[in-house]
């Protein structure tokens, strides 16, 4: 008998799964890592998957979330680490009076923003973290026409389309410097669960085959330049 998953349960499985593909994060990690610095101030941290692997190439790291237990996780995982420390706080609300405003070199969102309702807002509140000349680095689901019962399950309130999202960082006086993507052939799953099936959770089975063909996609991606994907990704300076 297959699980019914409640509603406030999906977005922890969802990561738990997603944790285990240890192709696809580091991935995801080596196309991230030429455009962040020493210092480097996570938002949205989860459970950390990617923090684990940002952890050995910065002088400070530190996580945020919104999440009471990921933030216990965190600590659990990562307390004992030169540099590491983890925050509770709303970056949607307003600005932390610690860590201290404009100090970071580099801001890291990664499939975070779609949460929030004022989007707006928290990447202003993200920009005043960084110091000037500070990077963003931004990875959002892709393309609104996506949006599906997977979205609704993760509690998405958008997808966004490229040029949208160029459009609304500049408008905040960020300056963009790529728009790029990651995940060619997930949006083919995605599609499949989310807007044919209507499920809410992608299947572990499907996720254990893609890991499986993590180099074959890679190495597909690489070849044609990143041009079309599940995500898209910002780089953008302050």
């Amino acid at each position: 008998m297959s699980r019914t998953w409640a509603y406030e349960d999906v977005g922890e499985e969802t990561l738990e799964r997603v944790g285990k593909l240890n192709r696809f994060n580091a991935w995801m990690f080596d196309v991230l890592r030429p455009h962040l610095g020493r210092e480097i101030l996570e938002v949205g941290c989860g459970v950390g998957n990617l923090t684990e692997q940002m952890l050995p190439h910065c002088d400070r790291l530190v996580g945020i979330d919104i999440e009471p237990h990921y933030i216990r996780t965190v600590q659990e995982r990562f307390g004992d680490r030169p540099g590491f420390s983890a925050l509770l706080h709303d970056l949607s609300s307003e600005i932390p009076a610690s860590p201290q405003p404009g100090t970071f070199d580099t801001v890291v969102c990664l499939n975070v923003l779609e949460h929030i309702e004022d989007h707006v807002t928290t990447l202003r509140n993200m920009k005043a973290m960084l110091r000037p000349g500070g990077r963003l680095v931004l990875l959002v689901p892709a393309y609104s026409w996506l949006y599906g019962s997977l979205d609704e399950a993760l509690h998405h309130y958008r997808r966004y389309n490229p040029r949208e999202l160029r459009s609304l960082l500049r408008e905040l006086d960020y300056t963009v410097e790529r728009i790029t993507f990651l995940n060619l052939f997930g949006i083919f799953g995605w599609w499949l669960n989310g807007k044919i099936l209507k499920r809410t959770l992608l299947p572990e089975d499907q996720l254990a085959l893609y890991e499986k063909l993590v180099p074959v996609f890679r190495a597909v991606e690489t070849a044609t330049g990143y041009r079309m994907g599940q995500s898209v990704i910002a780089i953008a300076r302050a």
